[in-house]
């Protein structure tokens, strides 16, 4: 038996492997494009050195400024209400994550002047539980 190899085309062939890859430009769609110049038009920093950021709607008015969000979400707030009724152990550890976030004003509470404005967001949430997690279980 015989076998001949062609030492040459092998490195030339693992070193084209082995190269990085060229660089590319990312192609943005448009949606993208319109995000990150509302991203750059409008990040500004509060006096506490806070970014704040406008949510980046797809259109000038949105469906979730028309009032239908706030039924789900106030759905997801009684679902959640019932599930922490169940277990006291999540109900704990979801109101101390609630109360860290008030202290570190990651959230206000709802003025009883805002909680009925037409143009407020409402974002439902549950409570997501990490188990693999040390800290910041939920």
């Amino acid at each position: 038996m015989h076998s001949y190899l062609e030492v040459d085309n092998m490195l030339k062939r693992f070193w084209e492997l082995e190269a990085e890859p060229p660089v590319t430009r990312k192609m943005l769609t448009d949606d993208e494009i319109k995000c990150e110049k509302l991203f750059k038009d409008t990040t500004k920093r509060n006096g506490d050195g806070r970014f704040i950021v406008r949510l980046p709607f797809r259109m000038a008015n949105p469906d979730c400024m028309r009032g239908e969000f706030r039924k789900i979400a106030e759905k997801r707030l009684r679902n959640l209400e019932f599930k922490l009724q169940r277990n006291i152990k999540l109900k704990e550890d979801y109101t101390q994550v609630i109360r860290e976030y008030l202290n570190l004003n990651h959230m206000v509470k709802v003025t009883d002047k805002d909680k009925f404005k037409k143009t407020a967001i409402y974002l439902p949430h549950h409570a997501v539980v990490r188990e693999d997690k040390d800290t910041t279980k939920v």
